[in-house]
Order: structure tokens, then C-alpha cells, then sequence
């Protein structure tokens, strides 16, 4: 009886090689892709921190008692257990925009003026 003593020829070698190269492409490219996304997610934390931070502090130092600067007039409707409108209520909102720049430092600081690169906070009351 004769034993079958071939083995792997070249182009199994070749064509096993090529498969794996592309199935490690593949893998590379998701991987990378996933790094940056978490690269731009910790930039992104780092800056709503920055800004909530600066915010607090803000909110720290002053008392805001918003008077008539800018009002926005929302009306409320009043529903009952089924849906149905029962009454309308009409109610005077007053607002003010706190506009937050970014500073050398990486730090939001309060601007006078709106800035491309930075961040408005609008204060709501209802002046009570």
C-alpha cells in the first residue's frame, strides 16, 4: 500500500496567508477606529467637565434673579387622568444667555461676548 506523503503545496500556503492578511485588515481597521472613537469620547468628557465646572463655580459666585431681560411667554396645559385638555395655563418665562469661552488653560471662563469656540448656557425663571 503506498502512503500519500504530499503535503502543502506553495499555493495552499499562499492562498492561506492571503486570507489571513485580510481578515487581520479588517481587524486592524476596527480596532483603530474604535481607538479614535475613544480618543474624541475623552475629549469630549474632558470637555463637558471643564464646562460644568465652570458653571458651578459660576452659579457659586452669583445669585441669578433674572428680571425682564428676554421673556418667552409658554402656555401649560392642564390634562386629566384620560388625556382630555381641562385648562390652559399661561406662564412667563424669563431667560438669560451666559455665554463661556475657552481659555489657554482649557478652562471655560464667562465672556461677555459669544465666542465660535465656546458655549452658551441659557438660565430659565419664572422670576419667583
Amino acid at each position: 500500500m503506498g502512503k500519500d506523503n504530499r503535503g502543502i503545496t506553495m499555493v495552499e500556503v499562499m492562498v492561506a496567508f492571503t486570507i489571513l492578511a485580510v481578515v487581520m485588515l479588517v481587524f486592524y481597521n476596527c480596532i483603530e477606529f474604535s481607538g479614535n472613537m475613544m480618543a474624541q469620547t475623552g475629549d469630549i468628557d474632558r470637555d463637558n467637565n471643564a464646562f460644568r465646572i465652570a458653571t458651578e463655580q459660576e452659579f457659586n459666585v452669583n445669585a441669578y434673579n433674572l428680571g425682564k431681560p428676554n421673556t418667552a411667554t409658554y402656555t401649560f396645559n392642564v390634562m386629566d387622568a384620560d388625556g382630555n385638555v381641562t385648562d390652559t395655563v399661561p406662564e412667563t418665562v424669563y431667560y438669560e444667555d451666559i455665554e463661556f469661552k475657552l481659555d489657554d488653560h482649557g478652562k471655560y471662563v464667562k465672556t461677555d461676548s459669544p465666542d465660535p469656540n465656546g458655549r452658551t448656557l441659557r438660565v430659565f425663571s419664572t422670576g419667583n
